[in-house]
């Protein structure tokens, strides 16, 4: 008789058991929040552009845009070659960025040099080392 009731016991949690798991994998049978019933996720991100609204790909300030890939070049050598305590010089052509500024990656040779076109007011080419992400 004790056998025959856990038996009896053990079925009715199995057949428990297994509605609860067809029902999970039911489409559209989410589970919904017990609390606030107002939640939401947040919206998706917009696409990062380079639109003069939106900004993508941009130069953070204090990045060094250079007028010719030449400029970049002695700029970085003369970086590797300066000391620990010696404090680096832009070459003429060079200049710092004042700004966060959109720009248009035009060519990538390596990691250290890319040409960009600034977008906005002044439209300029020049190259830069910074890191500019793929996009």
């Amino acid at each position: 008789m004790i056998a025959s009731r856990r038996l009896l016991g053990c079925l009715v949690a199995l057949c428990c058991l297994a509605a609860t798991t067809a029902q999970a994998q039911t489409p559209g049978a989410a589970r919904r929040p017990t609390g606030n019933r107002n939640l939401s996720m947040p919206g998706a991100l917009p696409e990062p552009t380079t639109t003069a609204g939106n900004v993508g790909i941009r130069l953070e300030p204090g990045a060094v845009l250079c007028r010719t890939s030449e400029e970049l070049q002695r700029r970085q050598a003369a970086l590797a070659a300066l000391g620990a305590d010696e404090q680096p010089t832009l070459p003429a052509g060079c200049f710092l960025v004042g700004a966060r500024t959109p720009v248009e990656v035009l060519e990538r040779r390596g990691y250290g040099r890319t040409q960009v076109k600034t977008l906005g007011r002044t439209s300029e080419t020049g190259w830069t080392d910074a890191y500019l992400p793929h996009r």
